[in-house]
């Protein structure tokens, strides 16, 4: 699936590297994370049919957080994020998927009470050949 995919495309990524340190987790982060730290959840998946059946194509929206203890390291790590993956076109981590583009469709500022975190959540449509 694709979100195997973008979790090792953010873990190889050198800027993303430097700022998050691997800390990049699919769906939650384990309990007292080091900040700050990405999460990945892909929310739907849509695909296509055409008259020889299923196609390999799939349009994917994908949730990716930032998480931090302070509004301006979330929004600094959310900015990268954005210039990291804006328009991206390539391989999609190791698993050899193919995304043919990806766009960022809405980010929000949130802050959670529980852990006290600042978080900004972005939301992603990826259209990606599966292989």
């Amino acid at each position: 699936m694709i979100e195997g995919g973008l979790v090792a495309m953010l873990l190889a990524d050198t800027e993303m590297k430097a700022q998050v340190a691997g800390r990049v987790y699919h769906i939650k982060a384990p309990q007292n994370p080091t900040l700050p730290y990405l999460t990945v959840l892909r929310v739907s998946g849509e695909r296509d049919i055409d008259f020889d059946g299923p196609d390999a194509l799939i349009r994917s929206r994908v949730q990716i957080d930032a998480w931090a203890g302070d509004p301006k390291a979330a929004r600094d790590l959310a900015d990268l994020l954005r210039r990291e993956l804006n328009d991206y076109r390539g391989p999609a981590g190791r698993n050899g998927d193919i995304i043919h583009f990806m766009t960022l469709i809405t980010d929000e500022d949130l802050y959670e009470d529980d852990p006290k975190l600042f978080r900004i959540s972005q939301d992603w449509y990826i259209h990606c050949e599966e292989v």
